[in-house]
């Protein structure tokens, strides 16, 4: 039986997929380390939405690079690569506190508090780059 992959405890297939176009899916399909990376942070997002106690809303997860190119991202984003997942709250000071206080064994934040988001992205992670 195969795996149906990209399932999270708090987090429909699409609210993770909610940003791409159907290019973008079919891309993922032919690249699993993609998908092992978004599972990765999709592990993370639970953790951080039991510990919030309050819904956690995805920005940005993958993106393929034109879609990249559209947002402003750089070409070495770790969004490329499903690494790396933006996302809020509509109660953000809650969930910063909340982050800055979850041990960080493979990934790391950077908080864009005037946008009201946070950018996490795994340390370790499977990549062509």
């Amino acid at each position: 039986m195969l795996k149906q992959p990209l399932k999270a405890k708090h987090f429909s297939l699409s609210e993770i997929l909610s940003k791409n176009n159907r290019h973008e899916l079919f891309d993922l399909l032919n690249k699993p380390y993609i998908i092992n990376n978004m599972e990765s942070l999709l592990l993370i997002l639970d953790i951080l939405r039991d510990s919030l106690d309050a819904p956690i809303f995805i920005n940005s997860f993958y993106r393929d690079p034109d879609h990249n190119k559209r947002v402003g991202g750089v070409k070495t984003s770790k969004h490329l690569v499903g690494a790396a997942v933006d996302i809020t709250s509509s109660d953000f000071p809650s969930l910063y506190k909340v982050v800055m206080h979850v041990n960080k064994d493979n990934w790391r934040v950077l908080p864009y508090i005037k946008r009201k988001f946070l950018h996490i992205e795994l340390i370790k992670y499977a990549s062509i780059f």
